[in-house]
């Protein structure tokens, strides 16, 4: 049985993964980061049990030339049960 496990983040932002600990955890399938439905989805594969921990850095989503307001996000999410 293949488990995905699938993390969406507001698409009103820009998101870069941070870092999956520990390393192995998940893989990443599908297209990362993309739109869907306004959201930026992101989709693992579970690769081994025990707990995962995924973070993610978001900054503010800004028109080419146009002024952009500087700030990060944090996003971290625990995946328990694998």
């Amino acid at each position: 049985v293949i488990a995905i496990v699938e993390i969406r983040l507001d698409g009103q932002h820009v998101w870069k993964l941070g870092s999956v600990a520990p390393i192995g955890a998940l893989g990443l399938v599908g297209a990362q980061g993309a739109l869907e439905q306004g959201d930026c989805v992101w989709d693992f594969q579970i690769a081994q049990t025990g707990g995962a921990e995924v973070t993610f850095t978001g900054t503010a989503l800004c028109q080419p030339h146009q002024m952009c307001p500087q700030y990060a996000l944090l996003a971290s999410f625990t995946i328990q049960g694998l």
